[in-house]
């Protein structure tokens, strides 16, 4: 259990963070982002970034020298027009903060949620992964496209899917994995900004034959409104009774700890009143958030002791006591309690505040919904922040088997972020404060959390519309039960 330094009390609604967030009042505005900067401004803001990592990161350099660093600002500089429109301003700032190779720290996609809807002659088709070098087609909408679900793209417009792969992974810098399924999930509006447009050529194979198809490009409204009935029931988490008498919970964000408690709960009361016979839960789409969500839901399947973090390290600074200061200003109270933060403000600024976790384990307490039947955990690359320390703690533990694919975030991470409105562009920007050491107290540990299981979806199952890692884990379950 965390020490009551670091327990802060969190905005759920935020995403990938690890235990706790503190918000800069105006980073909640939603601006109106200009259509075009001068060069000035940019250089102003990347002056911004950089400072802002050094002062508030417990480790800025870990991937990067200094100098390194610099060269790279440079480079970026040196490169920038004299006018920028707000897009290649955002792929800008991408690239320098790219550079410390740390997932929490970046100029967020909030410009391009707000914007991506003017996009003109984008790319119709949706993606699903990318691997061995090919993307694969989730789904195709248009049917004068001759192009199907599980086909393997292999170019476009000539250029290679592992050419666009590293033009595009550049602009986050992040785990290999992680970083194509985040490009992937914006795959029209990435392809545009490394200049392939339409119409698009595509080489690709299906069943091993491979094929040409030539496709013009639709507007990103249309794009849109034609998938926008593949995400129009999304929820952070949902429960749904499968086959067999077998539960199963799509768990995508540990966010709204209070709406949250609600879900499990009834999804627990029902589990009970259907005698049901195993639980799949699966977290390979969850970024992260509030790590108490971890525990709500861990209590329901476990009696064992256990905890979710290890030691943790915490860089103290001005800003970011100047920051607490002005939100606990704006709203007194609402957020956390500034007692807790007596240590850290006593602690001299430029220095990292050492916090050891509790030798006490937290111990599950009485729950007359608890499941005991089998249970597994879904795991997979795109899982970042809390749910990694999450499914750390399920294997360290061992509280249930881990099925599906390995984690690529090491399992000693940064996280508890603090967020930034640039002066200029107001582009919103992330950077975290701590580091948490894994479970194992091993600090030069950067292994990924490996699964139990190890099973990948297959092309075939794709094609046929199977989820291969859920079916896996339905006979899992049945196997268990015999």
């Amino acid at each position: 259990m965390l020490t009551q330094y670091i327990k802060l009390l969190v905005l759920a609604s935020l995403f990938c963070i690890l235990t706790s967030t503190m918000i800069n009042a105006q980073v909640m505005k939603n601006y109106e982002i200009k259509k075009s900067f001068i060069k000035d401004e940019i250089i102003e803001d990347i002056e911004f970034i950089l400072n802002a990592v050094k002062d508030v990161h417990p480790n800025p350099f870990h991937s990067i020298s200094k100098e390194e660093l610099i060269q790279l600002k440079d480079s970026v500089i040196n490169s920038l027009p004299d006018t920028l429109t707000r897009f290649e301003a955002f792929l800008a700032f991408r690239l320098v903060t790219a550079a410390y190779q740390e997932g929490h720290t970046n100029v967020n996609m909030y410009v391009v949620d707000k914007y991506i809807w003017q996009l003109k002659d984008i790319f119709p088709i949706k993606l699903d992964r990318y691997f061995e070098d090919k993307f694969r087609v989730e789904k195709n909408a248009y049917s004068e496209f001759d192009i199907e679900t599980g086909d393997l793209i292999l170019s476009i417009n000539g250029i290679s899917a592992k050419e666009i792969h590293d033009a595009t992974v550049r602009y986050y810098g992040n785990i290999p994995s992680y970083s194509i399924n985040s490009i992937i999930s914006y795959f029209p509006f990435w392809l545009k900004m490394v200049n392939i447009s339409p119409p698009f050529t595509i080489d690709y194979l299906r069943d091993g034959i491979r094929r040409q198809e030539l496709i013009t490009g639709i507007d990103y409204i249309y794009y849109d409104t034609t998938y926008q009935n593949d995400h129009a029931n999304y929820s952070n988490y949902s429960y749904q009774v499968l086959e067999n008498n077998i539960a199963y919970i799509d768990f995508s964000a540990f966010v709204d700890l209070a709406k949250f408690k609600v879900f499990v709960k009834e999804t627990f009361q029902d589990i009970k009143n259907r005698n049901i016979d195993g639980l799949i839960i699966d977290i390979r789409n969850n970024g992260g958030g509030n790590s108490d969500l971890g525990y709500e839901l861990i209590d329901h399947f476990t009696i064992k002791s256990y905890d979710l973090f290890g030691d943790t390290q915490w860089k103290v600074s001005k800003r970011y006591k100047d920051l607490i200061i002005e939100i606990d200003k704006i709203a007194p109270g609402k957020f956390f309690d500034m007692s807790e933060f007596h240590e850290y403000f006593q602690t001299k600024d430029d220095t990292i505040l050492y916090i050891s976790a509790s030798d006490t384990l937290h111990q599950p307490g009485p729950n007359n919904l608890r499941f005991f039947g089998p249970v597994c955990v879904l795991i997979g690359p795109k899982v970042f922040s809390s749910a990694d320390a999450f499914t750390d703690a399920i294997k360290t533990f061992q509280l249930c088997t881990l099925i599906g694919e390995p984690l690529e975030v090491p399992a000693n991470n940064y996280g508890d972020i603090c967020k930034f409105l640039l002066p200029n562009t107001k582009f919103k920007f992330d950077t975290s404060v701590k580091y948490f050491l894994r479970l194992n107290g091993n600090k030069n540990d950067n292994t990924p959390i490996q699964p139990d299981i190890h099973i990948s979806q297959t092309s075939k199952d794709t094609k046929a519309g199977l989820d291969t890692v859920i079916e896996y884990a339905k006979q899992w379950i049945r196997d268990q039960l015999d």
